[in-house]
């Protein structure tokens, strides 16, 4: 009898011991799993800044080229008006003065 209680003990005692191990197996697989969770969220916003520096690079040199067609546009309108001005101001002028000494 004395046998088949310390058997049931030592049987209480490994599933103890089992359940323990269990539980700190578990723990440690959950842990492993955050931190994996973790490492691959710090690689996806790794690339993600890397992505937006590509992006960014590319938006300004568009932009650049941009810019450069806008200033190459006003300095045409600019030159346009210039020519018309030089064209047409001793006109203007003379206009300009005849109708104001035509209304006196």
């Amino acid at each position: 009898m004395k046998d088949v209680i310390k058997e049931i003990l030592e049987a209480n005692e490994k599933a103890k011991n089992d359940i323990e191990n269990v539980e700190k197996l578990k723990l440690e697989s959950a842990q492993r799993v955050k931190d994996m969770l973790n490492s691959r969220r710090l690689e996806y916003i790794d690339k993600a800044k890397m992505n937006i520096k590509v992006i960014k690079k590319i938006e300004v040199s568009k932009a650049e080229v941009e810019m450069k067609r806008i200033e190459k546009e006003c300095e045409d309108i600019l030159g346009r008006i210039e020519k018309i001005y030089l064209e047409n101001k001793d006109l203007w002028v003379d206009t300009i003065f005849n109708n104001v000494v035509g209304q006196l």
